[in-house]
């Protein structure tokens, strides 16, 4: 499941034959993640929606999200993915995703509490979003720390609630 953004960023993946299939946002999350003491070779990234999506810009809100049909059918392949996967952490990226999931009080809030996706108890965390992150990380504050200290110490402390730490 992935969102591949809008249609001329997928074209020219397909173009390429998905060679650079991982985006900059990937590497910067997966950079993040290891500098938070994460294994990211037993990480599997996904997005809520998947798809390519119908609009001129690739950054905020998926559009299909007001469209109850989308919605449910994404809900049911993220719910079989997490089942699949098993998860004991999940990192949702931006402020849209936890409010979509029901989780509003994890974006500049909580940042990191026990929750249940897909039906299972999991450890959720919010950060910010690698595409946004140049404009929002200074908003962060967790644990006496701001900033990117502050997101890693958000890993951290999601890692060793889920006793993974």
């Amino acid at each position: 499941m992935h969102d591949f953004d809008v249609l001329d960023l997928y074209l020219d993946a397909v173009e390429r034959g998905y060679k650079k299939q991982q985006s900059a946002s990937s590497n910067a999350i997966c950079a993040l993640l290891e500098e938070g003491g994460v294994d990211t070779r037993r990480c599997f990234l996904s997005n809520r929606f998947m798809g390519v999506r119908d609009a001129k810009n690739q950054y905020g809100p998926n559009p299909g999200r007001r469209y109850a049909p989308f919605v449910r059918l994404s809900d049911a392949i993220l719910d079989a993915t997490i089942a699949a996967v098993n998860p004991r952490v999940v990192f949702l990226l931006g402020k849209h995703v936890p409010k979509s999931l029901g989780m509003k009080g994890l974006w500049r809030n909580d940042y990191v509490a026990p929750s249940f996706v897909g039906g299972r108890k999991i450890i959720a965390a919010s950060l910010t979003h690698t595409s946004m992150r140049h404009l929002n990380i200074g908003r962060v504050r967790f644990a006496g720390r701001t900033g990117h200290e502050a997101e890693v110490e958000i890993i951290r402390t999601a890692m060793k609630l889920a006793n993974l730490a």
